[in-house]
């Protein structure tokens, strides 16, 4: 799945051992599109990882901040079909829906 940020928010910054870094903190920047990764392993305990499109960046977030901050806008086929019954998001927040 394919997620586009709707609004500004900071996440906590950690490395690739899921320390804390010196920077702290990151912007997501709206606009910044995400594809949620399939491992369910995460490094800060967080519900899902989403890494961006270019490659670069990542984060691990709630999948109530994913509902509060992105629009989808990319999906599995069999959501495409029926967007009405999408057992992962609020379909009212799906941009595939409009």
């Amino acid at each position: 799945m394919k997620f586009n940020c709707i609004n500004d928010f900071y996440v906590d910054l950690v490395d690739d051992n899921g320390f804390s870094t010196k920077e702290n903190r990151c912007r997501v920047r709206k606009g910044s599109m995400w594809e949620l990764e399939d491992n369910k392993n995460t490094l800060t305990g967080a519900e899902l990882r989403l890494v961006e499109l270019t490659g670069l960046n990542w984060i691990e977030i709630s999948q109530k901040r994913l509902s509060e901050y992105f629009e989808i806008i990319e999906c599995n086929e069999h959501c495409r079909k029926d967007v009405t019954s999408c057992e992962f998001w609020d379909t009212s927040k799906c941009k595939l829906r409009r």
